[in-house]
């Protein structure tokens, strides 16, 4: 009989070092802001080399936050995948959720839009103006909904960082589903190598729908205005949408498959990333990783290459194997207190399942 619903996700542990890197992202990406638009006349400062080397890739720390999104929610699901563990309730999870972001975001929205003339209004395709949503209650009602992205006239308007967390939500909305169809498939194999492939197979669809909305941006609906990517057009509106953004969740769920399945014994780490969480750094060239059970020949392992994933340079240090029957304690189901180092991931040196 399947297992029932669990509130594992109301009861997650912190998980050690994680507030250091999401700091590293926003402070990356207040940095940009800064630099980019601080100066007088929105030029540009000139900081020397720091401006052609540093500052133009401080907004990779969006892509660390959606990795880091989908490392850290995905862990309850996968685990229920991997160890049979209960299912997380779904309506806790979109309560947290929602309790998270939309009554900070809303007062803001209330204080930019409404009582300031500060939130972001197109003027045409290509300028945006500062003034109040109040003027157009259809665009007011759409950034309340996060929807406001859909199309070119609203796009960037409003706060216009929210896109980030419009595409967030949408994630939000699509992970139980992803995380049902992980414990589907894995609940019809018998062996840990393919529990961890269909843990791995949501992270894998998610690349599957991210790559083709990339290539469509890029090669069937190009940019037409200055900014590419920032204009009022369909191909800006394709490229802050989840449809182009889906592969950058999808590495940190991999991680998490990888993490969760090494906290509950399925997975062994080598020695070199074990030590990254101590203080270690793991090794980042020439190796992979292979899954497979004891009697499992050649024919039965797995090579997974585990590229850095999208910047995030975490390691999960092992630790003592899931007991058979235990509760899960935390949102990665089960596992004690993780370590997060700051050890490249890189490719994985050669694992094994037990």
């Amino acid at each position: 009989m399947p297992a029932g619903p669990s509130d594992a996700p109301s009861r997650a542990t912190p998980i050690p070092g994680v507030e250091g890197v999401r700091a590293i992202a926003a402070a990356s990406i207040l940095v940009y802001h800064c630099w980019r638009y601080g100066a007088e006349g929105g030029s540009r400062a000139h900081l020397g080399l720091v401006n052609r080397f540093v500052l133009p890739h401080l907004p990779l720390g969006v892509t660390l936050f959606f990795s880091l999104s989908g490392f850290l929610l995905y862990q309850p699901f996968v685990a229920a995948a991997l160890s049979g563990s209960p299912f997380p309730k779904v309506g806790t999870y979109f309560r947290n959720r929602a309790l998270r972001i939309l009554p900070a975001y809303w007062v803001i929205l209330l204080a930019v839009g409404v009582l300031l003339p500060a939130a972001l209004l197109h003027q045409s395709r290509d300028q945006l103006a500062l003034g109040r949503l109040v003027e157009d209650p259809e665009l007011a009602v759409r950034n309340a909904t996060l929807t406001q992205g859909y199309s070119p006239s609203g796009l960037l308007t409003g706060i216009g960082p929210a896109w980030s967390l419009a595409v967030e939500v949408v994630f939000y909305l699509t992970l139980p589903l992803l995380g049902l169809l992980a414990v589907v498939a894995a609940r019809r194999t018998a062996t840990p190598t393919r529990r961890l492939l269909a843990g791995l197979a949501p992270a894998g669809l998610l690349l599957v729908v991210g790559l083709p909305g990339r290539a469509v941006a890029r090669f069937l609906i190009p940019a037409e205005g200055m900014t590419p990517g920032w204009d009022g057009d369909w191909h800006s509106v394709i490229v802050n949408s989840f449809w182009a953004q889906a592969d950058l969740f999808g590495f940190g769920m991999a991680l998490a498959v990888v993490y969760v399945g090494a906290r509950q014994g399925l997975v062994r780490l080598p020695g070199s990333l074990a030590a990254a969480g101590g203080g270690r750094r793991g090794r980042c060239g020439g190796s992979h990783l292979v899954v497979g059970g004891p009697r499992a020949d050649r024919h039965d392992h797995v090579r997974l290459p585990a590229a850095d994933l999208a910047g995030l340079h975490l390691a999960a240090r092992p630790g003592r194997p899931a007991r058979p029957g235990r509760t899960p304690r935390s949102a990665a189901a089960g596992v004690d207190q993780p370590a997060v180092g700051g050890g490249g991931f890189g490719l994985l040196q050669p694992v094994s399942v037990a």
